[in-house]
């Protein structure tokens, strides 16, 4: 029989590993034998957090934190929970104790600026991310968030060093790609900012649709059929569509699947082939999300699609809400 110790390792070889299953049994044959077993409960913790059970890790860890409240992991851990549950302030409380046991923690420090982040707090969380990366500074992630709430503050410059170490330490890495393009966008750095924008496609919050068409390059379609379909939300597909008029001049059949709720005004407005989403993606020959539509024509500020206002509403409509908000002093 191993001895604790033992199955400790093993269990971490396997969670490392991403075995999460067997490092689970491996955890709670411990817990069996010693169900008070501090390291057991927060390795346990850690293991169905990845597994996506935050409620269960955060009683786990709190668990471990009540047997042994000294170790700085168990506070770091117990405060990720929180930032996966969707509660930043318990998450702050706990990192901040994470600080005060271990303060030579980047992974401490990181997380603490996540939390505060979330609260709003951008100084104090732009402070966190510079003590984590000051402790190691290739820490990718790190300079990503500090880019990205630089950017978020109208910072730019500062925020594009931060983005290009990210990238710099990890090529793949898809939001600190992504995370540039919109700073290269805000300072007008059409061309290469609207290509990086390309990598939001593979980030992990986006909900990326799957083809077997391939991807229009803005190339003369001729007969063949085009499908443009709307991602992201209903404000994007109102700011992008006015690419529309662009697209039927190089491609006489297109699709354009925008959210059914948005088909009255769109209609209206005189945009053709409209589509609800997810209906005719198996009758195409070609397809683009329409938030790419910028980089296949090569936007500039001088070539942005203008003929504004290119939306409209029912006249009816307009006196209806117009009567309805009539009431109401201020912005409506």
């Amino acid at each position: 029989m191993p001895t604790i110790s033992e199955a400790l390792a093993l269990g971490l070889q396997h969670h490392q590993a991403g075995q999460f299953e067997r490092a689970e049994q491996i955890y709670r044959q411990i817990l069996d034998s010693q169900p008070d077993h501090a390291e057991a409960l927060h390795r346990l913790g850690a293991v169905v957090l990845h597994r996506g059970r935050i409620d269960e890790a955060l009683k786990l860890f709190e668990r471990a934190i009540a047997i042994n409240p000294t170790v700085a992991e168990y506070y770091n851990n117990l405060g990720s929970a929180c930032l996966a549950a969707g509660r930043p302030a318990e998450a702050e409380r706990a990192l901040a104790e994470a600080v005060s046991r271990g303060p030579d923690s980047t992974d401490v420090h990181y997380n603490l600026g996540l939390a505060l982040y979330n609260l709003g707090r951008l100084d104090e969380a732009a402070a966190s991310y510079r003590t984590a990366l000051a402790l190691r500074p290739s820490n990718a992630l790190a300079h990503n968030n500090l880019g990205d709430l630089l950017r978020e503050q109208g910072k730019p410059e500062e925020a594009l060093a931060h983005l290009d170490r990210a990238v710099t330490l990890d090529p793949q890495m898809a939001i600190a790609h992504y995370n540039r393009s919109l700073a290269w966008l805000s300072q007008g750095r059409w061309p290469e900012g609207w290509a990086e924008y390309e990598w939001r496609l593979r980030c992990l919050a986006f909900k990326r649709r799957q083809f077997d068409q391939p991807r229009w390059d803005g190339s003369p379609l001729d007969d063949r059929s085009l499908l443009i379909h709307a991602e992201q939300g209903l404000g994007d597909t109102f700011q992008f569509i006015r690419y529309l008029p662009l697209v039927h001049e190089r491609c006489r059949n297109v699709t354009v699947e925008v959210p059914s709720g948005l088909l009255p005004i769109l209609e209206h407005s005189g945009f053709r082939g409209l589509a609800s989403e997810r209906s005719t993606a198996g009758r195409v020959d070609f397809q683009l999300p329409m938030l790419s539509l910028p980089a296949v024509f090569q936007t500039t500020l001088d070539t942005i699609p203008g003929g504004v206002p290119y939306l409209s509403a029912k006249n009816e409509l307009v006196e209806h809400w117009r009567q309805e908000l009539s009431p109401y002093s201020g912005l409506k």
